[in-house]
């Protein structure tokens, strides 16, 4: 139901109501199909408003279900728009990290690095500071290439010509 026009637009009024049980019903029953929502055209708006009307909880798990598919929303324009809301308005320092790390390559997909973890990562002085690319080409600088390379061919293929 959630991916025809007319009842999509039901179940979007549905999520704005005050009442949050309604909300976390649906959210509960859809929430295995948050990337193909994503995607899709009408079914997107239904994760743009759990992005905005849900909980804390809730906005995590829609964010953190989009980990290893950052890059294929990317190239569907109504996915990309679900996934540049979340990333700039609700996705905190450590989620941001995760989905840009998945456009340096597909080894990052796990969003680890030999001896750093994508995201937070403790430091000789054990203070909790968010892994940048920087920190990442100053681990291994060959990385560069590759990394250059697949940011090259991510961009040919999203950018319209």
């Amino acid at each position: 139901l959630i991916y025809a026009h007319d009842t999509c637009r039901v179940i979007e009024c549905l999520t704005s109501l005050p009442k949050g049980t309604i909300r976390s019903l649906l959210f509960d029953e859809l929430c295995p199909e948050i990337v193909r929502m994503s995607k899709s055209k009408y079914a997107r708006f239904f994760v743009t408003k759990m992005l905005k009307n849900g909980s804390a909880a809730q906005r995590n798990i829609i964010i953190n279900a989009f980990r290893g598919h950052c890059v294929s929303l990317m190239r569907i324009q109504w996915a990309a728009e679900v996934l540049e809301t979340a990333y700039n308005d609700y996705a905190n320092a450590e989620q941001r990290s995760n989905i840009v790390s998945e456009f340096y390559g597909k080894e990052y997909l796990l969003f680890k690095v030999v001896g750093i973890r994508i995201g937070y990562c403790l430091f000789q002085d054990e203070s909790l500071k968010v892994v940048t690319l920087k920190d990442i080409l100053e681990k291994d600088p060959a990385k560069k290439a590759v990394i250059i390379k697949n940011l090259e061919e991510l961009l040919k293929d999203i950018v319209p010509k």
